[in-house]
Parts: structure tokens; sequence; C-alpha cells
């Protein structure tokens, strides 16, 4: 009896705590709601352990945008919540935490939960870098340089290489340092530009915009030198055949009309090609020395005509219309009687209708940096009498700084450097003659 009694206590001991484990209806309820939570937390635990492993060796040493990375971040959070939710809804629900169905759902959760620690470990250096890199304070030049880099897109939009040799032959010859510096700004801020958009970056966009500039700028250049070797080597023989013709005729008209034309026509197209080929490039030798010898050709044909030439000569234009005028004019004359005071100034004009503006990037090797160039000049003509009956004509600049708004008269120009030419006093007011020869 005692035997069986023993046996009694002991089943009942046995069948108590699994009584006790048994759950209510609002604990049953829970553990189905946290088991939904539990299998779609394992599915997406499982895909994130495949994918994201796989992305970030594809994507190893390469830029990822921040967004990207916290979309990762964002599916360990909507897992982690999951886990939070099995926590919060069973302990809400009293649920024993030995019942057969209740443990493994908290187990779950513990084992998880160290490994979306991992994975938080390895995205947040990357995030941080990322976000540095995406942000416009890590990068203190950002505005500066893209200002820059939108003037160059303005100041390479030029197109008109014949009407300003010059000015084509200073941007040709900034050209090469200017698209370096450009690439190693988009070396610099490609990974701001790539994880801000990419393509559709402002940045990128303003900077491809300057690119696609460049990119026409040398296209034109090129159509430019190729047909300047065919225009400069008729414009050189035309000019011969007129100075023939002027010298046996002797027709000194054809010097100061279409002679001169031809050959400035020659020479623009001549400073422009200088500008875009290098010093050895043979197309640019051979044109260059077919220019020399085509002017060393006529000078001794406009020799023989000498007289008549400076008998034909007139004063250029007054053309300036500018309300400074008279500042200006004072200006030169004050410089010029300082620079030559013996000099007899007959009259000045100014033969260009307005100033020329330069803009351009020089850089600078001694401050190992780029600085921005903004003259603008106004050529004026200095009528000086050099004998009783003849003047000689030499030119005058105003030399503008745009930028720190400083100017100057240059007047150094009785060199060899500068065209001079001669004209009878008494044509000092004559009306131009019509050109010959053209």
């Amino acid at each position: 009896m005692q035997k069986t009694i023993s046996s009694v206590l002991t089943l009942f001991a046995v069948v108590a705590p699994i009584a006790a484990q048994k759950l209510t209806y609002p604990q049953r309820q829970a553990v189905d709601r946290t088991s939904y939570h539990q299998r779609e937390a394992t599915k997406k635990l499982t895909a994130f352990e495949k994918e994201y492993p796989a992305q970030m060796k594809q994507l190893e040493g390469m830029l990822i945008p921040p967004s990207n990375l916290k979309t990762w971040l964002s599916k360990l959070d909507d897992i982690e919540q999951r886990c939070q939710n099995i926590e919060t809804d069973l302990a809400k629900s009293g649920a024993p935490v030995s019942n057969a169905k209740v443990k493994p759902l908290l187990e779950f959760v513990k084992d998880t939960r160290p490994k979306l620690e991992t994975f938080r470990a390895d995205i947040a250096p990357r995030l941080a870098k990322m976000s540095r890199l995406a942000n416009p304070a890590t990068y203190p030049n950002l505005q500066a340089d893209f200002d820059r880099i939108q003037e160059l897109q303005s100041i390479y939009s030029f197109k008109s290489f014949f009407a300003h040799p010059e000015k084509s032959a200073e941007l040709a010859q900034e050209f090469p340092a200017v698209k370096s510096w450009c690439s190693e700004k988009f070396k610099e801020y490609k990974p701001i530009m790539t994880l801000t958009g990419g393509k559709n970056s402002k940045l990128y966009k303003r900077y491809s915009w300057t690119a696609k500039t460049f990119q026409e700028f040398s296209k034109n250049a090129a159509k430019f030198v190729k047909q300047a070797e065919v225009d400069i080597p008729n414009s050189l023989q035309q000019a011969e055949k007129m100075a023939q013709r002027a010298a046996k005729e002797k027709k000194p008209g054809y010097f100061t009309g279409g002679v001169r034309q031809k050959m400035d026509f020659a020479q623009r197209q001549l400073t422009v090609v200088a500008g875009f080929l290098p010093e050895n490039d043979k197309r640019r030798k051979g044109l260059s020395q077919r220019f020399t010898t085509t002017k060393s050709t006529l000078a001794k044909l406009e020799k023989s005509l000498e007289t008549e030439i400076t008998a034909a000569n007139r004063a250029p234009l007054d053309v300036y219309k500018g309300d400074d005028k008279n500042k200006l004019h004072s200006e030169i004359t004050a410089a010029w009687k300082k620079k030559w005071p013996k000099d007899e100034v007959l009259e000045l004009r100014f033969h260009q209708e307005d100033f020329t503006r330069t803009v351009k990037w020089v850089w600078s090797k001694g401050q190992k940096a780029w600085q921005k160039v903004d003259r603008s000049v106004l050529a004026a003509t200095v009528i000086v009498k050099t004998s009783a009956d003849v003047a000689t004509t030499y030119p005058a600049f105003i030399n503008v700084d745009n930028l720190s708004a400083s100017r100057n008269v240059g007047c150094h120009t009785k060199g060899t450097g500068f065209v001079q030419r001669q004209m009878l006093v008494k044509n000092l007011h004559a009306s131009p003659a019509s050109p010959a020869g053209r």
C-alpha cells in the first residue's frame, strides 16, 4: 500500500509541472502571433545572411551610397523589431518561459540578436565613411572649385577663333593645364558626386556640362586648324600676286588694301594655329615658315613703292563711342607726353569700338594655384609728326584689371614688335582711301 502511495506521489510530481505549463487561451494566441514574427524574422535573417555579404564582396573598394547601407540597417531593424515583439507579447501574456512552445521562441531571440549586432558592427564604419564622403562639409573648397568649373565652361564656350585670334591662342595655351586641373577635381569630388546621385547629381551635371564644352572646344579647334592649313597658304599666295602686280603697275593701294587684308587674315589664323599646335609640330612650323617667306618677299616689293604707299596711307577712323572717351583721351595723352616728351602728337584716334575683354585662369608656379585673370584693353592710334611732311602712327593701349579695378596706359610701342605706318601730314584729315586689290 505504501509502495502504491509512493508511486502515485512520484507520478504527481512529474505531471504537476506539465500541468502548470499549460497555456491559457490568451497565451496560446500570443504564441501564435509571435510564431509568425519568428518565421518572418527567420526568413529575413536567412536572406540577409546570404545577400549582404555577397553584395559587400561585390562592392569591395567601391563607393556605396549611404541610402543603400541605411536600407540594410532598416532590414536589421525590422528583424530586431520582430524579436522585440516576441519578447513583449509573450511577457505581456504571462506565458511560462519553460513551455515547450514558448522556450524556442525566446531562444530564437537570444540567438538572433548577436547576429544582428555583428552585421551592425560591419555596416556602421562603412556608413560613417560614406556619409562623410557624401557630406559637402567634408570638402572645404567644394563651392569655390565648382564655381570655377562653371566659369571655365563659360570661358571655353568661345567659338570666335578668327575674330579674336589672340584670345583664341591664350585659351589654347592654357587648355592643357585647365583640362588637367578639371580632371584632378573630378577625382577629388567623384565620391560626393557618386554618393549623391551619380549622373543625376547636381554636381556631376555641372561638371559634365563643362566637360562637354571642353570636347566641343577641342572639336572646333581641330576643324579650325584643318581649314587654316588650306586658307593660310592660299591667302599668302594671293598676297604675293597682289604685291607683284602693285609693284609692276605702281599701285600702292594694293599694299594698303588687298595685300594687307590677306596678310592680316593669314596672321590671325597663324596666331590661332600657334596656340593649338605645339611649337615642334610640322604643320605649325611649315605654315610659320611660309608666312615668314611671304612677309620678306612683300617687304622687298613694298620698299620699291615706299613713297607711293606713304602717300596712300590714311589715319584710322575714330570709332569709340564710350561716355569715358574724353577721360581716356586725356590719360593716353598724358602718358605719351611723359614717355615721349619730344614728340609732336598731331592727333589721337580710338580705332576700336569697344574694349576687348579677356577672362582666363593662369597657373601660378610660386603659389601653386590657379589665379583668375580678367582684363580689358582698348587700343588707340597716336599720330606723331616725324618730319616736315610725314607722320608716323603708333599704337597705345588702355589696360584695365577688372578684378582689382586698376588701370594703366601702355605707350612703350615704338619698338619693332608693334605695327607702325607712315603717312603724309597733309592727309591726316583726308577720307580713308578705298582699299584696292580685294
